[in-house]
């Protein structure tokens, strides 16, 4: 399911560069050289991810946030799983 929106993290990343929001001394690089972010950096992406989660497309004549399509699919994807109900939501 991550790889599905993995694109949309990828957008919000570029989006606070191209704000100036975030510069290249926002990021820790630990002694295993795993690349952390600092605090103030980490709850301005959470907010940029937040934001482009809840932007509105069109789809099959609606318009439905992302973050409703990644809810309605692990949704149906469960169901799917434990072999119940069927691959899409009716609610």
């Amino acid at each position: 399911m991550q790889e599905l929106f993995r694109w949309l993290v990828n957008l919000s990343v570029i989006q606070l560069f191209k704000e100036k929001k975030s510069r290249k001394s926002d990021f820790i690089v630990t002694e295993n050289y795993h690349i952390r972010l600092k605090a103030q950096t980490a709850k301005a992406l959470i907010e940029k991810i937040k934001l482009n989660m809840n932007a509105k497309m069109a789809l099959k004549g609606r318009n439905v946030t992302y973050r409703t399509i990644l809810f309605s699919n692990v949704y149906g994807s469960a169901h799917f799983v434990i072999g119940t109900g069927c691959w899409t939501n009716q609610r």
